[in-house]
């Protein structure tokens, strides 16, 4: 009979809708997972806390629940203006790390808390989920495995209606590959794996004040690989979500949210099919329970994360040459 693995006590910061509606469902199917804290600033938000996890400590700051020496995992679910703080504190007091991006809000920010993170003997994980939804790992597999030969461009098109009723020009001052854009652009390092040299953007805005939502990032990588990220948030329908691969012998098309992958050769008259889902019931978006169950298995020494130092250090290298091209778009 195998022994019984104790499974890892987290502290969570923040109690938003994002907290709520994802990472809580994700979490209390997960038996490798214990929430023993939840810090939140609001009382309302700590009463929620306590319907979720009866037996839960709450505390109205950050570093107060850092400071508990019974947490080994720390949920980084505050306010974006927050993370760093609270990246630097947590590793400091020597606890693993699950982030929601954005790292940091300044260049700053983001390089102090990386630097941190690379020397630290924790576990650095970024919750980048999209990353790991089957299909991405399907596709990641065909490619080392020279299914469609050498790489030489990759798709990511993002189609919604967030901004159809106008209601998300406050993220202008972060700009759209800011507030929004991080994920999809670690969809395209997921099948590159490279640091992005150049991007050029064209974008409109339609329906959401500055906030640019809809248009195209062209993005260029070593080796003369090319990258394009097309995104409308000003669509009739809801959430879609593609990748498409071109390789020197062939192509790859994904579906992240059915799973859908298909596969064609150069030279081959058909078309190979297979479904890769994630695991269901989606919380919030594909790929956050198998990101969540990632984190707690290189916790427990049994893997290494998909999204750490290095891929969140090359994530927001490229969100920042998209957003630089964006403002030299909008001020010529």
């Amino acid at each position: 009979m195998g022994s019984k693995v104790n499974p890892v006590r987290m502290g969570m910061i923040g109690m938003g809708n994002w907290a709520r509606e994802a990472l809580v469902p994700a979490i209390k199917d997960l038996p490798m997972a214990e929430v023993i804290a939840v810090a939140a600033r609001s009382e309302a938000s700590r009463a929620t806390a306590l319907e979720h996890f009866p037996k839960t400590t709450t505390y109205a700051a950050a570093h107060d629940l850092i400071a508990d020496d019974r947490v080994e995992a720390v949920i980084i679910a505050a306010p974006s203006a927050l993370h760093a703080q609270c990246i630097e504190d947590a590793l400091k007091a020597n606890k693993h790390v699950f982030l929601e991006p954005p790292v940091g809000m300044s260049g700053g920010e983001v390089h102090h808390a990386l630097e941190l993170a690379e020397r630290s003997d924790r576990v650095f994980h970024a919750d980048y989920e999209l990353r790991y939804a089957p299909v991405v790992a399907a596709m990641q597999r065909a490619l080392q495995e020279g299914a469609i030969g050498k790489l030489l461009m990759a798709q990511v098109e993002l189609s919604s209606n967030w901004g159809q009723g106008g209601d998300v020009g406050y993220a202008a001052e972060e700009g759209f590959f800011s507030w929004a854009g991080s994920w999809y652009l670690d969809l395209l390092d997921a099948c590159i794996g490279r640091e992005c040299t150049s991007a050029e953007v064209l974008g409109g805005h339609a329906n959401n004040g500055d906030l640019m939502d809809h248009g195209w990032a062209l993005l260029e990588y070593p080796d003369g690989i090319l990258g394009q990220f097309a995104f409308n948030i000003v669509s009739p329908h809801d959430l879609r979500v593609g990748v498409r691969l071109a390789g020197m012998e062939g192509e790859m098309q994904a579906d992240l949210l059915t799973g859908r992958l298909r596969q064609r050769r150069v030279g081959d008259e058909s078309v190979t099919g297979a479904i890769h889902q994630a695991a269901q019931p989606v919380c919030g978006f594909v790929g956050v329970r198998e990101s969540v169950r990632a984190f707690l298995s290189a916790v427990g020494g049994g893997t290494s994360t998909q999204t750490g130092v290095e891929v969140c250090r090359r994530v927001y290298q490229t969100v920042e040459m998209c957003h630089r091209a964006a403002g030299r778009r909008r001020e010529g």
